[in-house]
């Protein structure tokens, strides 16, 4: 009885919706988050949290396009597989760029005095 009162809360409230993890929305968000976080590293490098900044900064734009989703009569509703997909992007995003950061910071200069 207590399994059919969850699953019956589930399909009411759309979190059970058919979504699924290989879709092209997937893939969207996993880009776009990727894409914005290299971008936010980048405004964020001499902050006192490269990592932590860009990737707060995406994920709550992407938190904002599912909660957006959701209460937009056009939306698709809200996705948890969406936001995991932004969050990997993310996590890709700031890791390249910051590595790109930190390869044009350290970089040899053969210029000078030798």
């Amino acid at each position: 009885m207590r399994n059919r009162l969850i699953i019956s809360l589930l399909l009411l409230s759309g979190l059970a919706q058919a979504d699924e993890w290989t879709g092209k929305d997937k893939k969207q968000h996993f880009a776009g988050s990727a894409l914005m976080c290299v971008a936010a590293s980048a405004a964020f490098k001499d902050s006192d949290h490269p990592v932590l900044y860009p990737m707060a900064a995406v994920l709550a734009v992407g938190l904002a396009k599912e909660i957006r989703d959701e209460v937009a009569t056009s939306g698709s509703g809200f996705s948890y597989k969406g936001l995991a997909a932004d969050a990997l992007g993310a996590a890709l995003g700031v890791s390249v760029g910051n590595g790109m950061i930190y390869a044009t910071r350290n970089t040899i200069n053969f210029t000078g005095k030798w």
